[in-house]
């Protein structure tokens, strides 16, 4: 069980990474990415197939773990949030559900393409819910220090 998360959690690493060299990201973020991106994606594999929460749920907190962690990387390292955001979420992307979709439509099994649209749908929408979730998390962890004064 231990060598399953370990190898899941380093090609998730490596995913990240890889696709953050597509966006050109700077090497000296190629840890932290690789770190967000494992991490993520071994919460989010125990999420999902040991405690059962469901599709949308594990994809909104798997969401909300990447914008938490990106942001405090982001702040750590003294780059821009997208730069780990965008890397480590290659690993969430529902890719082969869209692709069934489409084969699904081609091949005229259209009960199949509706079943497969639909995850697509759900799970997009559970990260997007989450990134803007961790938006909230992040300015209640990070920004709760500050007072606010009305101007007079």
């Amino acid at each position: 069980m231990v060598w399953y998360f370990l190898r899941q959690f380093l090609l998730a690493g490596i995913a990240s990474i890889c696709f953050g060299t597509l966006r050109s990201t700077p090497w000296s973020a190629a840890i932290p990415i690789a770190l967000i991106g494992g991490i993520d994606w071994i919460f989010y594999v125990v999420i999902y197939y040991k405690l059962h929460l469901g599709l949308a749920m594990c994809n909104l907190l798997a969401a909300l773990g990447i914008s938490v962690a990106s942001f405090y990387a982001a702040r750590h390292y003294r780059l821009p949030m997208i730069v780990f955001n965008v890397p480590a979420l290659a690993a969430l992307v529902p890719g082969g559900q869209a692709y069934k979709a489409v084969r699904y439509f081609v091949m005229g099994n259209y009960d199949l393409t509706l079943l497969y649209l639909y995850q697509v749908v759900v799970i997009c929408g559970a990260i997007t819910i989450g990134y803007g979730l961790g938006d909230v998390v992040n300015r209640i962890l990070f920004y709760r220090h500050r007072k606010f004064r009305q101007n007079r």
